[in-house]
């Protein structure tokens, strides 16, 4: 994918000087003329995936979200222990193969001890 393509995606608000990050609005300085250079590095430095995301955008027609960089794994584990939360289970209750593998996404909780 061409930095032609990613930029207009992932940066907001072109003015002759800078450009603004989509992810974490941070004004980066960018004359329109000098091509993508400090923007691309920008990327490369604070949103590691950011072609995939900047690829999903492009085929869905949709915004960048910051959701959109967090890795899936991590998601899932936030979701489990929300769940957890949200329906005040105790332990022994999660603990129970019955109660977790309906909700097992990852690997590692589908595997009681």
């Amino acid at each position: 994918m061409k930095n032609a393509d990613i930029v207009p995606v992932l940066f907001k608000n072109t003015t002759i000087t800078d450009r603004t990050c989509c992810i974490c609005d941070l004004v980066v300085k960018q004359p329109k003329q000098a091509g993508y250079k400090n923007l691309i590095s920008h990327l490369q430095a604070h949103h590691s995936g950011y072609e995939d995301v900047a690829a999903e955008c492009i085929r869905k027609a949709c915004a960048p979200m910051s959701s959109m960089f967090v890795h899936k794994d991590a998601a899932d584990t936030y979701g489990w222990a929300k769940l957890v939360a949200l329906k005040n289970f105790s332990f022994t209750h999660i603990d129970d193969p019955v109660t977790v593998l309906p909700y097992a996404t990852n690997h590692w909780i589908a595997r009681p001890y």
